[in-house]
């Protein structure tokens, strides 16, 4: 074998490695958090359940198995989706308030590594 088809396939090697390994879909794995609450009639809105789904840029709908996972609103009514990678992600927001149930979402758009801290999302019969 040749130099030069030693270089070629030193090359390939480098370049399909490089490839495969800075390749990343939405979803777990990275080091993105998206955290935040719902609001109903100009406050906080609680309790809450957060689904979130994953490579999503629109509402998935509210069928709750087409998600990716859910969070309970903690004792403020927030929630937190943590170690999410680079990309974008669906939050839809659900919960009962007086007899009826309240719903509604947002598209949340993560740089890698980045932490979004205030996402309202707000509800509505």
């Amino acid at each position: 074998m040749g130099k030069k088809s030693i270089f070629s396939a030193f090359l390939f090697a480098l370049v399909l490695f490089v490839g495969l390994t800075s390749c990343t879909k939405e979803g777990l794995g990275g080091k993105g958090e998206i955290k935040g609450h719902a609001y109903y009639e100009s406050k906080s809105f609680k309790p809450a359940m957060f689904y979130i789904k994953y490579g999503a840029d629109s509402s998935p709908g509210s069928d709750i198995s087409r998600y990716d996972a859910s969070s309970a609103s903690d004792s403020d009514g927030k929630f937190h989706f943590k170690e999410l990678n680079k990309g974008d992600y669906y939050i839809y927001a659900v919960g009962p308030d007086e007899g009826q149930t309240v719903a509604g979402g947002v598209h949340v758009e993560l740089d890698k590594d980045e932490h979004k801290d205030n996402v309202q999302i707000n509800v509505a019969p």
